[in-house]
Formats: structure tokens, C-alpha cells, sequence
């Protein structure tokens, strides 16, 4: 069965999206860019809390609005599917 490759433009947006969301979590706050990249590679809420030694309503808190905020940029960088 052959390979299912993504086209090229397919390719180039993910590097744009790529670039951009390093990009914008750069730019948050230290907790919140944590937070978020922990959420990003899979953790739960829970695992975060732990993990950082944070409240589960802390890290809760501090995703919801890390995402907002990374939406939010990658928003004004018309970095939106």
C-alpha cells in the first residue's frame, strides 16, 4: 500500500503553524507557556499539577488561559486553519 504523503502547500502550513505556535508560546508568561506545552504534549490537567507541584485549579486556570492566549496569537498572525 503506498505511502499517503501531505501535499506541499499542506507541508509549508504545517511548518508556519509549527513556527508560529513556538512563536506565540514564547511570548506567555513563564507558568502559563509550562502549562500549555505540558498540555500540548499529552499531559492532563491532574498530571500538571503534579508535575509542577501546582493546584489542580492552578494548572487548570493557567492551561485554559495559556491556550486563549495562544489562540489569540496565532489568530492575529492569520495562523488559523
Amino acid at each position: 500500500m503506498p505511502e499517503s504523503r501531505p501535499s506541499p502547500e499542506r507541508e509549508s502550513f504545517g511548518r508556519e503553524i509549527s513556527a508560529g505556535i513556538r512563536k506565540c508560546l514564547a511570548q506567555l508568561v513563564e507558568p502559563r507557556k509550562l502549562a500549555v506545552t505540558l498540555h500540548l504534549l499529552g499531559y492532563k490537567v491532574p498530571q500538571i499539577a503534579q508535575k509542577m507541584g501546582w493546584n489542580t485549579k492552578r494548572a487548570s486556570n493557567l492551561v485554559y488561559r495559556g491556550l486563549d492566549g495562544l489562540r489569540d496569537c496565532l489568530r492575529a498572525m492569520e495562523l488559523t486553519p
